[in-house]
């Protein structure tokens, strides 16, 4: 209550600032401001990537981070995967001390087909595209099962939203197993399907 959740754009903030001393200049500028409003709530959309970026200039963002995590005048939500989460964070005792971790398991499948028939009824209200039912399960199993990086429903959405640009230009209106099959097949490297 009373907060403000402000998702930090940390690729772009890497991306801006060219070496070391500009990126945590710039980085501890925007810590302070955020520690003064006291109301804000920042989040670390993919918390390994950014340290691994900020690592590329030089710059140690847990030794940044230390005294605002420490502090009770910013709240900080850093989201991983669990295997990137295992590979990187889960190591560094010092950032481990200061997050409290939670596990968010993905969707089960039923749940995961439901929300891809609500994303598909939009899509086809806006295309000429029309997904058939086993085109949707293809599109929910495949994603859970040969994409590894992310939760599902947001695998299989992401799936989706990749599938359709493809299907449009290669004028297919009339998506079936075998269309999503064969995205996934191109996509993955994998053999998918019979």
């Amino acid at each position: 209550e009373h907060k403000r959740l402000v998702v930090l754009d940390t690729d772009r903030l890497v991306a801006e600032t060219k070496t070391k001393s500009d990126f945590e200049e710039l980085f501890l500028k925007m810590m302070n401001q955020t520690s003064e409003a006291g109301n804000i709530i920042v989040v670390f959309d993919n918390f390994p990537s950014f340290i691994e970026n900020a690592a590329g200039l030089g710059s140690n963002v847990s030794s940044l981070l230390d005294s605002y995590l420490a502090s009770a005048d910013i709240q900080f939500i850093a989201i991983a995967s669990s295997d990137r989460f295992h590979s990187s964070i889960e190591k560094n005792s010092a950032l481990m001390s200061r997050f409290e971790s939670i596990f968010v398991r993905g969707e089960d499948q039923s749940a995961v087909v439901s929300v891809l028939q609500d994303e598909v009824i939009d899509i086809e209200t806006r295309t000429a595209l029309f997904f058939t039912y086993p085109a949707i399960l293809s599109i929910a199993d495949g994603a859970d099962r040969f994409i590894s990086e992310g939760v599902m429903p947001d695998k299989a959405i992401d799936l989706l939203d990749e599938i359709v640009p493809i299907m449009i230009q290669a004028r297919t209106f009339y998506v079936t197993r075998e269309e999503v099959e064969g995205f996934l097949k191109t996509r993955t490297g994998i053999p998918v399907g019979k």
